[in-house]
């Protein structure tokens, strides 16, 4: 994720409003808000990603807030046998 989120980043900020959760500094009460202020919501499937409360909570509210999602798979991405689904 941060390969792939931090070149997309560094390659988006200069002519976007890019938010990079990783560098921000925030609270977790504060991601949907966030969230909410994004046009697009861009989910990158990365290995551990679905363990992440803090990235699940990101896609609830895009989700819940109805964005536009986009879903980027890193080559190594393996979907786990068990989905933290509730």
């Amino acid at each position: 994720g941060q390969g792939i989120a931090g070149r997309l980043y560094e390659g988006l900020k200069d002519d976007y409003s890019v938010f990079l959760d990783s560098e921000a500094k925030f609270k977790i009460h504060d991601l949907k808000k966030l969230v909410l202020s994004t046009r697009v919501f861009v989910f990158i499937l990365t290995s551990g990603i679905l363990q992440s409360q803090w990235c699940l909570e990101e896609l609830r509210s895009a989700l819940e807030n109805n964005k536009k999602i986009i879903v980027i798979r890193e080559l190594s991405f393996k979907l786990p046998e068990e989905l933290p689904l509730e």
